[in-house]
């Protein structure tokens, strides 16, 4: 149900802002998000059911106040907290900034190495996996000493293993098949 809800809010975030200003938005909810969680007061401010909907909306207030949100993203906030979806506010962002990748033909993808990947090959990773998603891509690259060699490229829910250790298992699994 959760995830429902994260995603109904999440496109509610959609109509509320312009798609210009979406990761402005996105960035002042995280910002939010960030402050919650190192301070648990505020989250108990906009979500526990010992203060009512107009006492959580003023906090909403003050917040945004104090964090210089823009009006929509306030007046999104006050929705999002009314109809009590505060405790949501991390899997509504991922789900905004999915949707927001979607609409603006972008992808997100970590290549995990075991050694820094070179310019000339991080140019030709964004361009093949540009060709194959027809997206934009942004690359995150991250070292992980525990792969013996090759890489692992996820792309949202698809992942793609030409790493050593991950041949070695396909290996041991046909082996294992007989």
């Amino acid at each position: 149900m959760a995830n429902k809800n994260s995603k109904k809010y999440a496109r509610a975030l959609f109509n509320v802002v312009e798609l210009n200003d979406i990761e402005g938005a996105i960035s002042q909810l995280s910002l939010l998000k960030r402050a919650t969680d190192k301070d648990r007061e505020i989250m108990a401010a906009i979500s526990s059911p010992l203060f009512n909907a107009d006492e959580k909306v003023r906090a909403v207030e003050v917040i945004a106040g104090a964090l210089k949100f823009s009006p929509d993203v306030t007046k999104y906030l006050k929705y999002v907290v009314s109809d009590g979806m505060a405790p949501l506010l991390s899997e509504i962002i991922n789900k905004a900034v999915v949707i927001n990748n979607e609409k603006k033909k972008k992808a997100k993808a970590t290549v995990l190495s075991a050694v820094e990947i070179s310019d000339d090959m991080r140019k030709r990773l964004k361009d093949s996996l540009g060709a194959m998603t027809s997206k934009d891509v942004d690359i995150e690259y991250v070292n992980d000493p525990s792969l013996l060699g090759g890489f692992i490229v996820k792309v949202g829910s698809t992942m793609y293993d030409s790493s050593l250790k991950g041949q070695l298992r396909l290996l041991k699994d046909e082996l294992v098949k007989g």
